[in-house]
């Protein structure tokens, strides 16, 4: 665990630290192996074997100079890694079978070169292996994350990049550019999908992606392949602080883990913490009101605006016509999209019936809505 912060209380004894320590996972027990001194804030900690990289504000671990970023053995004995960097590192990421470290941050120069925000170094040494020109100046990477073959990263920028970019970690090539607005502050790939904390506001230049719509989504799924958005729409307000929402996101087997500064998720209560299954899906959309209306002889139209769904972007409307199902209409939907949908039923010229609409998501099914009356020209 890294941050600002200079005792830890484990039961009922208090303990003198410094900005890093371990947790016993079985008990949440202060481990007494690993006690680095760490000078300033650390706010990034990236575990590979048995090296512990350290980065943040600081400028001296145990001592000795290091600027930034630190590479500690599990027991917390400073490494001869060593790297100046001029300002805060935020995220790390190691990929051992590369020998390379990726790291994210604020910073200008690495190793007394230019190099903004996004650097490969040395696993072992901390050399300079790669620079990156994929950040303007006005944006910093918040947060890294990798696969078998690729990384990603999360940006910030005001007024400048705010998305996230996927590149190869072989050979730092770049993969793919998401152009989405809304500061982005935490990624994690799982399972073909780069799940996003951010509060986009504006993806209108990526594959199925929203227009302006003067509003915050915080949390976005999108394809590992090609950057296309996905029918992924859980949400957090923004919530204290810098109101940003997301500030980390976590993978545990099959469970997306979120922590951040909201105090709302999908609009009901839930502060600071909040999971969410891959599966069962057990939320129904909501069914649309509609309405009916006959202006040609035999012939009744019901209409309606189409229902989004937060995990489903096609969506199945029953139709049911004095009591009894007759025929269902399939249309794709989003949130900012809700296109009118229309049905017109044939019938006897004079004669009245009653219709209900129920939606499903093809596990979920709404409550049927209605009846709605409507007699024949």
């Amino acid at each position: 665990v890294g941050g600002s912060f200079g005792t830890v209380t484990s039961g009922e004894r208090e303990t003198g630290v410094s900005n890093a320590v371990a947790f016993d996972t079985a008990d949440c027990s202060l481990r007494a192996d690993f006690r680095p001194g760490v000078a300033a804030t650390v706010r990034a900690i990236e575990p590979s074997g048995d090296t512990v990289y350290l980065g943040g504000d600081f400028g001296e671990v145990d001592g000795e100079t290091r600027d930034r970023i630190a590479a500690v053995t599990t027991s917390g004995t400073l490494l001869p890694f060593r790297a100046s960097i001029d300002e805060p590192v935020r995220a790390i990421e190691a990929a051992p079978e590369f020998g390379k470290v990726l790291v994210g941050g604020d910073f200008f120069t690495v190793n007394r070169r230019r190099s903004h925000a996004l650097v490969s170094l040395d696993a072992t040494s901390g050399a300079t292996q790669q620079n990156f020109s994929w950040l303007e100046s006005s944006s910093v990477v918040k947060d890294l994350a990798r696969d078998g073959q690729n990384f990603y990263l999360a940006a910030e920028g005001t007024g400048g990049f705010d998305g996230r970019i996927a590149g190869v970690l072989a050979t730092g090539q770049r993969k793919w550019t998401d152009t989405c607005l809304g500061a982005t502050q935490a990624v994690v790939p799982y399972e073909g999908v780069l799940y996003s904390g951010s509060h986009a506001h504006d993806c209108g230049g990526t594959p199925g992606g929203f227009p302006e719509i003067n509003a915050r989504q915080h949390l976005l799924g999108q394809s590992l392949s090609d950057r296309t958005i996905l029918p992924w729409f859980p949400d957090t307000n923004g919530g204290i602080g810098e109101k940003v929402g997301p500030r980390v996101l976590v993978m545990a087997g099959d469970i997306l883990w979120v922590g951040g500064e909201f105090t709302a998720v999908n609009d009901k209560p839930q502060q600071a913490l909040t999971r969410m299954p891959a599966s069962p899906d057990t939320v129904a959309p909501q069914v649309p009101a509609f309405s009916g209306t006959s202006t040609s002889s035999g012939r009744i139209t019901l209409s309606w605006k189409a229902a989004w769904d937060r995990d489903d972007g096609t969506l199945t409307y029953r139709v049911y016509r004095d009591g009894a199902y007759y025929t269902s209409l399939t249309r794709d939907s989003r949130f900012w999209d809700r296109p009118d949908m229309t049905w017109t039923d044939t019938v006897e010229p004079g004669s009245t019936h009653r219709y209900a609409l129920e939606v499903t998501d093809g596990e979920n099914l709404s409550g049927r809505n209605g009846p709605v009356y409507v007699t024949a020209r």
